[in-house]
């Protein structure tokens, strides 16, 4: 709806990709091929892992997000993990329910944050899921 407000309103010249002209849709953006739009979809996702790491995100929900990031591009499900961080599967399934184009549009699911509590309890951190959750949504 953003690319045909901008074009109606001649804030763009077309309603083409600018990168290879096919026709510029929401789930274009997260699917073109073009090398440059590649590029960055590949620095925006290890900007997102730079930062969950700076969150100190367990290794196994910063593999399972990226992982689950990338499938909107190959247009294919997260399929079940063989990590064991307790409750990461469950929030791989509610995610994969909730669709991962609405985690980057900033719809997470709560079973993030309920894996990544289970993670600080782990390492006896004292950091909050909630704050951890919040921060990620604001990126």
């Amino acid at each position: 709806w953003q690319k045909k407000y901008i074009t109606r309103r001649n804030m763009a010249p077309s309603d083409k990709c600018a990168s290879c002209n096919n026709k510029e849709t929401i789930h274009h953006i997260h699917t073109c091929t073009a090398l440059e739009v590649v590029n960055h979809r590949t620095k925006a996702v290890q900007g997102l892992a730079d930062k969950m790491k700076k969150l100190k995100t367990s290794p196994s929900i910063i593999s399972a997000i990226l992982e689950g990031v990338k499938s909107i591009w190959k247009e294919t499900p997260l399929f079940p993990s063989a990590r064991r961080l307790p409750g990461l599967q469950e929030a791989i399934n509610s995610q994969n329910r909730i669709g991962w184009w609405a985690l980057i549009c900033g719809k997470w699911s709560h079973k993030w944050a309920i894996a990544q509590q289970l993670y600080f309890d782990a390492i006896q951190s004292p950091k909050s899921s909630k704050r951890w959750q919040t921060s990620l949504i604001k990126l």
